[in-house]
């Protein structure tokens, strides 16, 4: 299951430890329901410009079943960080992967290669943890469906 976390700076700049305080509480419940039911709850980048918010999250819940989804059109749209220190920071916690592709001004969900992401170093950073996490592909129409899918192949086989 993958959940929005809810942090971005406008509303809760200055607020972080408030925010992280209160996202541990209300997390840790649902980490041990998923722990009982074995499933992954991952948390997914939405706003964040930098991947600590998330990673200070993911260690206070302190769950094997607590997860992080790593979505490349918010990350190309919102994260200010570097595509490695994504990786450094979340890396070994990445569960699932939502992919689609964007200019870098909206999130347009755009087929991969459609957009000025660069998947090259995603997928080479990506390949290099263990296990490799589920992919889903987000296209807003069903012809992006298959150019994503065709444009993924290349990473994925």
């Amino acid at each position: 299951m993958v959940f929005h976390p809810g942090f971005d700076r406008w509303r809760f700049e200055g607020y972080f430890d408030l925010w992280l305080k209160n996202s541990i509480e209300a997390w840790k419940p649902i980490a041990r329901k998923a722990e009982e039911i074995g499933t992954i709850v991952a948390i997914e980048n939405v706003f964040e410009e930098e991947p600590q918010p998330l990673r200070s999250l993911i260690e206070g819940v302190n769950s094997p079943n607590f997860r992080f989804c790593f979505d490349t059109g918010h990350y190309f749209v919102f994260g200010k960080a570097p595509l490695d220190r994504w990786f450094d920071l979340l890396g070994e916690f990445i569960a699932e992967v939502h992919l689609h592709d964007n200019n870098g001004t909206r999130d347009d969900h755009l087929p991969l290669g459609d957009g000025k992401m660069d998947f090259d170093e995603f997928f080479d950073l990506l390949g290099r943890i263990t296990p490799l996490p589920i992919f889903t592909v987000e296209p807003h129409n069903e012809a992006h469906l298959w150019s994503s899918i065709r444009a993924a192949e290349k990473y994925l086989s």
